[in-house]
């Protein structure tokens, strides 16, 4: 599986195999936030759907979350088989098996270690750029 990192404090970085990706919309840079942050538990299509088209119709919103999926998925450079988002027509999951380093779990791992150097991975508040 190809190397990918994540990082949400401050700017939206993301880059796999040394290479920064680049994403289209705004969606996309937050549903796969959304989804690494909460990579322990699937997540429904519907609630998703819902979570980032709230103003929308059902349809409407699930229509926009197949396309922003898809889009994040050529992003990410995956195929059918991807490796990093587990989906099934009911849900979609950030692959806990990955080994994808983020740095809100190296944070919330330091906190909860209750070391002091936590701090320094503070950097900026989350996506806040």
């Amino acid at each position: 599986m190809s190397e990918l990192s994540i990082a949400l404090l401050g700017n939206f970085d993301v880059h796999r195999d040394g290479r920064r990706l680049d994403f289209e919309s705004d969606n996309g840079r937050a549903l796969l936030a959304y989804l690494a942050i909460n990579s322990r538990q699937a997540q429904r299509r519907s609630f998703l759907a819902a979570l980032f088209w709230p103003d929308h119709t059902e349809e409407a919103a699930r229509n926009n979350l197949r396309q922003v999926l898809f889009k994040l998925r050529q992003a990410l450079g995956e195929g059918r088989k991807a490796p990093f988002l587990l989906v099934s027509a009911q849900n979609i999951q950030f692959n806990p098996q990955a080994d994808t380093p983020l740095d809100v779990d190296n944070l919330r791992a330091r906190l909860s270690e209750a070391n002091p150097a936590a701090l320094e991975l503070y950097t900026a508040p989350l996506l806040s750029q």
